[in-house]
């Protein structure tokens, strides 16, 4: 179940930078890796103890029922380095780039990048 929830999450990084123009200048780049950070730990604490015990992790929803066409999502040793060096790698761009652009529209459109990536 901890699948959808950090795609969930990965979602609401959008949904923060909509938001950021109207947040405090200091607290931006801390709030922009937020939602990668929580579904990094999300799928450390979750997935490490399934994946370490030798299983994978699965989740999957009906996508076209008539043509028995399902939306899967499994993870497995692999998937989950691959997972937690992206979204570590993300999120620590989205915190250390912060500075660098101060163009709001530019901002917007390096984190919607950024987001996108981590998806």
């Amino acid at each position: 179940m901890i699948l959808p929830i950090v795609l969930l999450l990965l979602s609401l990084s959008m949904v923060v930078l909509l938001v950021l123009p109207k947040l405090p200048s200091d607290l931006k780049p801390y709030l922009a890796g937020l939602p990668a950070g929580a579904a990094f730990l999300g799928i450390l604490f979750a997935g490490w103890t399934s994946i370490r015990a030798g299983e994978s992790l699965a989740w999957s929803a009906e996508w076209m029922p008539a043509l028995g066409v399902n939306f899967d999502l499994v993870m497995n040793g692999w998937g989950l380095l691959m997972i937690l060096l992206v979204l570590g790698v993300g999120m620590l761009i989205m915190i250390y780039t912060f500075g660098y652009e101060k163009d709001l529209a530019k901002q917007k459109r390096l984190y919607g990048f950024l987001s996108l990536f981590m998806l």
